[in-house]
């Protein structure tokens, strides 16, 4: 009976694995843009810290250490920018309702309509 349960149960996981399609998760294009960033802000941070490191132990004299790291910061400011930039414009997107979004009831009307059907309210029309 036990031999019988666990055939089963290995054909079920079998099955499961060879046959179930996993979905793939849907990734906003600011999300792809921002993925490599975050990772290249990462990889220059740890190389400020190796830096920093690596001028603490005496193997770096002043004048090396503060030219690579003018040199590290110089690289990181667009990077930071850039992360700064798409952030803000991810949030605005998240914030801002979808035209013909209606703030009194929450109905969503066509875009081109200036009171809702709902509840008669004004729409506020998108600024672009």
């Amino acid at each position: 009976m036990v031999t019988v349960a666990c055939i089963l149960m290995a054909l079920g996981a079998l099955a499961f694995v060879l046959f179930v399609e996993p979905r793939t998760a849907t990734v906003s294009a600011l999300d792809q843009q921002l993925v490599p960033l975050e990772h290249k802000k990462e990889i220059l941070y740890e190389n400020l810290r190796d830096l920093n490191f690596e001028y603490r132990m005496g193997k770096l004299s002043e004048a090396d250490y503060q030219s690579s790291k003018v040199a590290a910061q110089a690289e990181l400011v667009p990077v930071l920018s850039a992360l700064e930039q798409l952030q803000d414009q991810k949030m605005r997107e998240e914030v801002t309702p979808p035209p013909g979004w209606c703030e009194r009831c929450t109905h969503q009307n066509p875009a081109d309509n200036v009171f809702c059907g709902q509840c008669g309210a004004s729409l506020k029309k998108r600024r672009k």
